[in-house]
């Protein structure tokens, strides 16, 4: 709506301007027609005097000469008439108004007839005519005509009023007119393309403008229209291949959880060894003391060590499981702490193997954060399985959790949030330092062997979980991983 009253008041500037200056104009005019008129009636009726009162004073004498024009005066109601002698306007020229300076305008003494005017506005604001009349003797003759100038002035203000009156209805005819058109031909499509661009702002694409029209705004409807079917075609394609990355991100981790066990198989399946060989030889004791008939007793004894290396089979079997499978993304308020113990104790076998040890730092405090369990053990296993390949041998792989405010890479002047650390160190050969910002791009590796996907997949989880992973390593001196992952709150940061 703005814009239509913006419209009609520039519509209404403009006639308003117009309707001043033609009034301007043409009372211009008809006060110049006016005042012309009146000087005419004056020179005809001056000349007119001047021609019968020389008749009469050459015929009768001056005094019936100047008694006509005293008739005359007194027959005429809105025109003054009065004989002046040439030496009195010179010898009192203030006392008829004009008189020498209009006689100075004609350029010099006029001649019999011929009249000079005056429109006096400052003083009498009378018209005030002169016209000489050549009379005998050495005297000249004057007859002073004034007409008052009353009419002119009630014929300025009548105009006025009238022009004032017609500006102002045609002006509150322009501006309804205008209101009502801007309202139908400007308000409401404005509207109608507002409301649809608030729709479009809020996500919703669909409801197009019906387009009833052919001007600009039929135009610019369509094209919003046409707009709307592309973003909406962008969307579903931009949908589709999310999922689709969302899927590959997957499959991805879930391909290098199963490398993951596939390289923890051997140690798993010398774990599970002697656990079997146990229940095997238990089963067979229970089979000699059933056959000697012993007592009950060492038949439960022997149960009771079956059931224990059952359930140690059963529990390394569930966890490499729980490892392997694919699982749908659950945060929860977990404590760090319990996520790397139940981490190393599945992968200390592993370690055990090339005569590693995994150390566990305690935590001085619970450190817990609103995280994927599954996940971040994934991560865990990465960093662990990979700081023993690059000890190829004994060694020691420490691990601590511990918190820290900091703040996050490329957020320069952002307040320091708090963070769950999750620190991995090795003692292996460490990482060349041009290989560093490339160790997180996918198939990108070091190793002979290995498809390069445990560090990429595992800063990916971490950049889920808003966090973020720091590297420091010194070539031949071992690499050190720190996992930086978002606490719950601050209440929680200590």
């Amino acid at each position: 709506m703005k814009l239509t009253y913006r419209l009609s008041a520039a519509l209404l500037a403009v006639m308003l301007v117009v309707f001043t200056v033609q009034a301007w104009w043409r009372l211009s005019g008809d006060l110049a027609t006016f005042e012309e008129d009146m000087r005419q009636d004056h020179r005809a009726m001056g000349r007119a005097l001047g021609n019968a009162i020389t008749e009469v004073w050459l015929s009768r004498g001056p005094d019936e000469a100047l008694r006509l024009l005293a008739q005359t005066n007194e027959r005429e109601a809105n025109i003054t008439i009065e004989w002046v002698w040439e030496e009195a306007l010179e010898a009192a020229p203030t006392a008829f108004p004009g008189g020498r300076r209009a006689r100075e305008k004609v350029g010099g003494p006029p001649g019999p007839g011929r009249p000079w005017h005056l429109a006096d506005r400052p003083g009498t604001h009378r018209l005030h005519t002169y016209v000489p009349v050549d009379v005998p003797g050495p005297r000249v003759g004057v007859i002073h005509l004034s007409e008052s100038l009353d009419a002119e002035a009630e014929h300025i203000r009548a105009t006025v009023l009238r022009m004032v009156f017609v500006t102002l209805l045609l002006a509150l005819g322009g501006g309804i007119t205008a209101g009502v058109v801007g309202v139908s031909f400007v308000g409401r499509p404005v509207r109608a393309l507002v409301d649809k661009a608030r729709r479009v702002g809020a996500g919703d694409l669909d409801h197009p403008i019906a387009v009833t029209r052919n001007d600009e705004f039929g135009v610019l409807a369509r094209e919003m229209n046409t707009m709307c079917d592309r973003l909406a075609e962008a969307r579903r394609r931009l949908d589709e291949e999310t999922q689709s990355r969302l899927e590959a991100v997957e499959q991805l981790r879930r391909a290098d959880r199963l490398m993951t066990v596939g390289r923890m198989a051997a140690s798993i399946a010398h774990e599970l060894g002697t656990p079997l060989n146990v229940v095997s030889m238990r089963a067979q004791m229970l089979s000699e003391i059933a056959d000697e008939e012993a007592g009950a007793e060492a038949v439960r004894a022997q149960a009771r060590s079956i059931g224990e290396h059952a359930d140690q089979m059963a529990r390394i079997i569930q966890q490499l499981l729980n490892y392997a499978r694919p699982a749908s993304c659950d945060r929860q308020r977990v404590d760090v702490a319990d996520v790397v113990a139940q981490t190393t104790a599945l992968l200390e076998p592993v370690a055990a193997r090339q005569n590693a040890r995994l150390v566990v730092e305690p935590a001085s405090s619970p450190s817990h954060a609103p995280i994927d369990a599954a996940q971040i053990q994934q991560v865990l296993t990465n960093l662990i399985v990979n700081g023993l390949q690059a000890m190829a041998g004994a060694g020691t792989i420490r691990i601590a959790v511990g918190r820290a405010r900091r703040i996050a890479p490329g957020q320069v002047g952002e307040t320091p949030r708090p963070y769950v650390t999750l620190e991995v160190s090795d003692e292996g050969t460490g990482i060349p330092r041009e290989d560093l910002p490339r160790i997180f791009e996918p198939f990108f590796s070091t190793k002979p062997t290995g498809a390069g996907l445990g560090l990429s997949v595992m800063e990916g989880i971490v950049r889920d979980h808003g966090g973020f992973v720091e590297v420091a390593t010194a070539p031949g001196h071992g690499c050190t991983f720190t996992v930086h992952l978002p606490q719950e709150d601050d209440a929680h940061a200590g």
